[in-house]
């Protein structure tokens, strides 16, 4: 009887332990077009995105990160992420589309993605990516970094008409990755910006813009890698009003 009893025991206590130890998950399917979830969802583990659809979420959710595995994430609030903060990229030519000014919490590419900005709009990158596949910045609005993301290897490209990577405050400091800015796309020098803000390999191509913000006095070695190519002939360097720039850069076909 004792024996039975201390199995019975056993059994119940690892029933309990369950949801403590495997925090319930939650997939959002969107096969196609477009699909919202405007509710505030408790699951404390991961919420998979599959689907090639896009997922809108506008609620309070307390999810701990969110899994991109196909299509899209739509948000315009740190909340819609969940608690923490924190994306996942996990299948092909997957997006996280920003509406609105937000955080974007830390992001891990465990494959190549992408961070939408709607136009007008800024997601601020508060956290260094990890992963070594690249991030991609596109929409017509801006990433922004004023937090030192230098220990991150995350390689980032920039593309589309306008849309921008801004670093800026004094420990405003891009990943040492390769960062590479397409026609049309830009690269802004903002306030405050520091020594070293840029410490990767930087490939502007023809067509793309480097702008330092009006009234800001660009120290000599923002571009910390300067014996490698910055920019393409055809490449811009846009000056606003007063701004001042040193950088020693070099010119390639």
């Amino acid at each position: 009887m004792k024996t039975i009893q201390k199995i019975t025991l056993s059994v119940f206590t690892a029933l309990i332990a369950i949801p403590q130890l495997y925090a319930p998950d939650m997939t959002f399917d969107v096969p196609t077009g477009t699909g919202t979830y405007s509710g505030d969802n408790t699951a404390t583990g991961k919420a998979y995105k599959t689907g090639t659809g896009t997922a809108v979420f506008s609620g309070a959710n307390t999810f701990g990160q969110v899994e991109i595995d196909a299509g899209t994430v739509s948000v315009g609030s740190a909340d819609n992420l969940g608690n923490p903060t924190a994306t996942i990229f996990n299948g092909t030519s997957v997006i996280l589309k920003i509406t609105d000014d937000m955080n974007t919490g830390a992001l891990t590419m465990t494959t190549a993605g992408s961070v939408q900005v709607q136009s007008t709009k800024t997601a601020t990158l508060n956290a260094a990516p990890s992963g070594s596949n690249i991030l991609s910045v596109t929409g017509t609005g801006k990433v922004a970094v004023a937090a030192d993301l230098s220990t991150s290897s995350t390689p980032m490209a920039v593309s589309g008409s306008g849309t921008t990577l801004g670093v800026s405050g004094g420990s405003g400091k891009l990943p040492t990755a390769a960062i590479s800015v397409a026609s049309g796309a830009i690269l802004e020098l903002g306030t405050s910006v520091a020594n070293g803000a840029v410490p990767g390999t930087v490939d502007i191509a023809s067509g793309g813009i480097v702008a330092v913000a009006a009234s800001v006095n660009a120290p000599s070695n923002v571009f910390s890698n300067a014996t490698i190519p910055v920019f393409h002939g055809g490449a811009i360097l846009q000056l606003g009003a007063g701004a001042r720039f040193s950088q020693a850069i070099t010119v390639v076909p």
